[in-house]
């Protein structure tokens, strides 16, 4: 191949290397939302000094959940009370017809648990602030369950124990970040574009 036909092909290839990295830098926005609990457990008034205050538990646990492959991620949990219900399971979606719902499970060592279960009526969680409700939750509502294992438990948290607070669904946007392949074809097409710029200046010095 001579060099003015390989100039020529280069010339051609050049947009094309262009367009795709242009494309590839658009990337993909992943359909996520932030999801923010705050919730008091409320049991037996066996706790405090006296013996005779009432013990409280807050689960305080955030993720991302992203709506296209139902995955949570970045999951953190911050307790505060007598269990200690350290490690955060989320799971789902559950469907009940027209409903669905996030099932989010705050756990101790000893397999205490409470569980909360957040419904939407979309295909997609919403954001938007999701209230606690004792009856059978409807979209835009969240309920809760707890079980004891532990003595511990079963005297702080006996049956009666009850549930408050909310669930804070957040969209997210998402931080361009370019990946690998996108970076070489920048170099590439940069060093294209160098060589375009070159040849033409030693052709308008030719001239």
């Amino acid at each position: 191949m001579g060099v003015t036909e390989m100039k020529r092909k280069l010339g051609c290839f050049l947009p094309v290397m262009l367009g795709l990295l242009a494309l590839l830098a658009t990337g993909v926005r992943a359909d996520e939302v932030k999801v923010t609990m705050s919730i008091t457990v409320t049991g037996a008034s066996v706790c405090g000094p006296s013996g005779t205050s009432p013990c409280v538990d807050t689960l305080d646990g955030s993720f991302i959940w992203n709506n296209t492959t139902d995955s949570a991620s970045n999951i953190s949990v911050t307790i505060t009370g007598p269990i200690d219900y350290g490690t955060l399971t989320v799971s789902g979606p559950v469907s009940f017809p027209p409903n669905n719902a996030i099932e989010a499970k705050f756990a101790d060592a000893g397999g205490d648990y409470a569980t909360f279960g957040i419904f939407y009526s979309d295909s997609n969680l919403t954001p938007g602030t999701y209230t606690y409700t004792t009856s059978f939750p409807a979209p835009g509502e969240f309920g809760g369950t707890g079980k004891c294992v532990t003595e511990l438990c079963f005297m702080d948290f006996p049956k009666g124990t009850t549930f408050s607070g909310t669930v804070t669904v957040t969209a997210v946007v998402p931080t361009p970040t370019p990946e690998p392949g996108t970076v070489l074809l920048l170099f590439v097409g940069l060093g294209l574009l160098g060589f375009a710029v070159a040849d033409r200046q030693v052709r308008s010095r030719a001239a």
